[in-house]
């Protein structure tokens, strides 16, 4: 199963979905993290330690929403006034 992790659009959301730690969890259990570029920077996690761990990184966000068959993310849709479309 494919998650994905889109970076988050609140303005001053600074939190991320999943952190790198849990990488490695969720590819044991037959799920394949799918995160847009930079979606954890702000919460100081940058792409690399993603890509370390064995995520992969969307070429976009489009990508990230039309491979995933679960979305993960902190806000809801719709909190800072967009949608899922990007």
């Amino acid at each position: 199963m494919i998650v994905g992790i889109p970076k988050e659009s609140f303005p001053t959301e600074r939190r991320v979905a999943i952190v790198p730690a849990v990488i490695p969890l969720l590819l044991k259990s037959g799920i394949e993290p799918l995160l847009e570029s930079s979606a954890g920077s702000l919460a100081g996690f940058p792409d690399s330690q993603y890509l370390d761990k064995g995520a992969q990184i969307a070429k976009s966000r489009a990508q990230v929403l039309s491979d995933a068959e679960v979305l993960l993310q902190v806000r809801a849709p719709g909190a800072a006034g967009d949608s899922w479309r990007n």
